[in-house]
Parts: structure tokens; sequence; C-alpha cells
């Protein structure tokens, strides 16, 4: 059924929450990550440095760790500037297409790989699709592109009605 492809199979309040142990324990070392709204709002033009950090911690504590983005691959360059991330733009989400792109591109497996984003319909329902681990992140911030903001309406409907839970 649709509707379970929905659910995260973990939330956290913010990527600093990210269970590393966790993730290694379960040799899930290699990290699809969103951009806008994940990393950063979806206006903003350089990943500030607290992100950074976490992004080049992730790198450090062995994860390989590729953005996936529907953004173009302007965008998402002058966004990470010269971090060492692979990425994969016009990802189409959530279709299957820049997933299975990054596992081909990176060598990533799909047993071995988490895909955390801010968004139920595009991040989770796509690696869901897929099926890879996927973990819901609370929005960076409040500001949304206009298309987007449709989603959070959907989101919202799908966790009131009990479609979508959070433990």
């Amino acid at each position: 059924m649709i509707m379970s492809k929905l659910q995260p199979m973990m939330y956290i309040d913010h990527l600093d929450d990210l269970p590393l142990s966790y993730l290694k324990q379960r040799h899930l070392t290699n990290i699809i990550i969103d951009l806008d709204n994940t990393l950063g709002a979806y206006d903003q033009k350089k990943i500030d440095d607290r992100y950074r950090k976490i992004l080049l911690h992730l790198i450090d504590e062995g994860f390989k760790v590729v953005v996936v983005s529907n953004n173009t691959a302007k965008r998402i360059v002058e966004f990470l500037g010269d971090l060492p991330v692979g990425y994969i733009n016009l990802a189409l989400k959530p279709f299957g297409f820049g997933y299975r792109k990054a596992l081909n591109r990176y060598g990533l497996k799909i047993e071995e790989t988490v895909s955390i984003g801010d968004q139920i319909l595009t991040d989770i329902l796509g690696s869901n699709l897929l099926g890879i681990y996927s973990i819901l992140v609370k929005p960076y911030c409040e500001r949304d592109s206009y298309s987007t903001r449709i989603n959070r309406h959907i989101e919202r409907y799908l966790i009131k009605k009990g479609v979508v839970r959070f433990k």
C-alpha cells in the first residue's frame, strides 16, 4: 500500500541528532541528503558554518555523503562550495531516478544507505519506494518555496489523519 511508503523509518529534530553509532552498527555508511530545508533555506546561497561542520564530521566518521536534490547543478555547487561531497541534480524526487543515479554513480548499495530529508512527499516517499532507510528531519526553517508549501499542507493532513506517525 502506498501510504506505508510515506512513513519515515526514523525521525530526528536536527542533523546534530543523527545517531551515528546506530547507523554504523547497522552498516549504514552512505548518506543521501536533501538540500533545501534540510541543509539550508531554499533561498540561502551558501551552506552555513554549522551545517558545513556537520557534513565534514560525517565524512570524518567514515560516511560517504551525496546530496540528491531537485535543484539545478548550479544551485547545488554554489551552495556546497568546496565540500567534498557528491551530488545529483534534477533528481525528480519522489521518483527513483535521482536516487538510482546516486547509487550507481557513487557505488552505493541500498542496504548500506540512509536518506535524510525534510519532506514526506518527496524525500521519504522517494527513499521508501526504493527500499532506502529513510530519516525525516525537521525543516531547517519555516520558509518554503511555493510548491513545498503545498506539500506541507498535504503532509499536515496526513499526520492529522494518522497516516504518518512519529513514535
